[in-house]
């Protein structure tokens, strides 16, 4: 989902479909987005919503934790497999099956490529129906 394709793929490449595990900034906080262009003058990159999403667990850990500056690595990933956290972008809870993955579910969204850019179409089992895993 670059550029570059849809130069290259010329009239080949409208229409193609792509399922990435990131979604569209502006599709989980118009008011992020606005706030992100006024602070750096740009908008919120690829991942920013995954990002804050991330450090969002993480930061939840640590609290559930007590935050103390002792807590070692090792219980704070012990806990992050322990905990469910509904972020901006999608929920992330991981299977309990030891394997350290995010359980199947809402993970990947739909973009089109439409024009000279990437249309944002949803999340993928709400666009398809599909479960996304």
């Amino acid at each position: 989902m670059r550029p570059a394709f849809l130069r290259e793929g010329g009239a080949a490449s409208e229409g193609r479909l792509f399922a990435t595990p990131f979604t569209d900034p502006g599709s989980v906080s118009r008011s992020s987005v606005s706030d992100h262009r006024v602070t750096y003058g740009l908008p919120p990159g690829r991942w920013s919503p995954e990002a804050h999403d991330a450090v969002g667990l993480v930061a939840r850990a640590l609290e559930s934790l007590g935050g103390s500056a002792g807590t070692g690595p090792g219980a704070v990933s012990r806990r992050l497999c322990d905990l469910t956290y509904r972020g901006l972008a999608k929920t992330l809870r991981f299977a309990g099956d030891g394997t350290h993955t995010l359980e199947p579910g809402a993970l990947y969204f739909l973009f089109r490529a439409q024009g000279d850019g990437f249309r944002f179409l949803g999340r993928y089992d709400q666009v398809t129906g599909g479960s996304g895993s």
